[in-house]
């Protein structure tokens, strides 16, 4: 390969792997992106399920006022009941902020949710339950998209040498063409030249 076709060439890899590096991490952000949103929403959807679910079994003590009162307690969240005031009156934990005018907020590394309930259930206004964001699918997604650069930046450039090989072939055998008419002419002059 002469020096120009190697210069052409490498220049030619370059721009094209940039472009397409460029062209891949755009639309890798693009899909993060849509999969955290999906993640998170996912989260906070089986959150609000599980405050309903509270919110069920205040009601159910709430008919039941002559059995025994037990606060309800779901595995994997916590829960917090607040008056009509919003004064704190029970759970199994106390939120360090609560955001009223907001149902779904994220403090630190949980996530929050504040559910309205009415009729008043035991004098309960509002239940605010917490759980801790799992962060779990979200380094898997981190992973899957290293995973997917990494093996089409390989590809881009296997295409971009197939491809430059390609495009430089036709230079190639015309550079060659050129010299083998110089060397053979070069010769038929030096023949006579040198008799």
């Amino acid at each position: 390969m002469f020096p120009s076709e190697k210069r052409s060439l490498r220049r030619f890899l370059a721009i094209y792997i940039l472009s397409t590096l460029i062209l891949i991490s755009v639309g890798l952000s693009i899909f993060y992106h849509y999969e955290i949103h999906r993640i998170y929403d996912h989260q906070y959807e089986m959150l609000k399920v599980k405050s309903d679910i509270i919110k069920s079994k205040l009601h159910e003590l709430h008919a039941n006022l002559w059995g025994e009162l037990k606060y309800p307690v779901i595995k994997g969240i916590k829960s917090a009941v607040y008056d009509i005031e919003r004064n704190y009156l029970i759970g199994d934990f106390k939120p360090k902020k609560v955001e009223w005018s907001r149902d779904l907020w994220q403090y630190e590394d949980k996530i929050y949710h504040r559910t309205e309930v009415y009729p008043y259930y035991i004098g309960a206004a509002t239940i605010v339950t917490a759980a801790p964001i799992d962060y779990r699918p979200v380094y898997a997604l981190k992973t899957k998209i290293a995973v997917a650069l990494f093996l089409s930046l390989l590809f881009a450039v296997f295409i971009a040498k197939w491809l430059g090989k390609l495009f430089l072939a036709p230079v190639h055998n015309t550079m060659e063409l050129i010299d083998r008419f110089i060397k053979d002419t070069t010769h038929e002059l030096n023949t006579p030249i040198s008799t």
